[in-house]
């Protein structure tokens, strides 16, 4: 379930963007309103205890106004008690983009958000925390988790270009930095494709669908 990055119900927490008189809007509690009625219908309709509920939220929104890591803590403590098994803390929106470092210390550690991490770990006995967004490298990743900051990481685009990327992980095949990085390392991981595609996300999010030429399927 995905309330981050300012898509519809990460609308709803913002005051940025609720502007809401009703029980949806005002105070966190209401903001959130939405979100725990979602929680709740999926446990209802959904009556398996192995069924894995994960909600990917901001930590951050890095603009006036925006939810505060207060917030996202506050939410946290809250979805822990709805029973959610894991959040996985990221940040920002289109209007505050957040994937990027504001703290060298953050650069050293590679992930953009660990330090949010590390506020709402310590306040969550059963509910998982994750983190997604600047790991570069297999050992930043294991570094994090080992460090006790998280109790997991998030991949996402590098999937698009690397499938197999976290089996080679964890079989201790990759081991290097990022072609973003611009270093010349063994184990190169190619998130440079991640840039082309993110550019195919965009274009196809952005275009019209494309005409299906039926004469193609004969050609094989």
């Amino acid at each position: 379930m995905t309330i981050a990055h300012g898509y519809l119900l990460a609308q709803f927490l913002s005051l940025t963007t609720n502007k809401r008189t009703d029980e949806y809007g005002g105070d966190l509690d209401n903001r959130s309103r939405i979100i725990f009625e979602i929680i709740s219908e999926i446990q209802t309709r959904v009556n398996d205890p192995s069924f894995i509920i994960c909600v990917k939220i901001n930590s951050v929104e890095f603009q006036p106004g925006g939810q505060t890591p207060e917030d996202c803590m506050k939410l946290c403590i809250k979805m822990e008690q709805a029973k959610v098994d894991f959040v996985d803390l990221s940040g920002g929106t289109f209007e505050g983009r957040a994937f990027e470092h504001k703290k060298e210390s953050t650069k050293k550690r590679e992930s953009y958000f660990i330090e949010f991490a590390e506020m709402i770990r310590p306040h969550l006995k059963k509910t998982k925390v994750y983190v997604t967004g600047g790991f570069r490298t297999a050992s930043g990743m294991v570094q994090a988790v080992e460090g006790g900051s998280c109790d997991g990481v998030g991949i996402g685009r590098p999937l698009g270009a690397e499938p197999y990327l976290c089996k080679e992980i964890l079989e201790g095949k990759v081991t290097g930095k990022c072609l973003s990085c611009r270093r010349n390392v063994s184990g190169l991981l190619t998130y440079h494709f991640c840039d082309v595609v993110g550019s195919i996300e965009n274009y196809i999010v952005r275009s019209p669908p494309p005409t299906l030429d039926s004469s193609i399927l004969t050609r094989f």
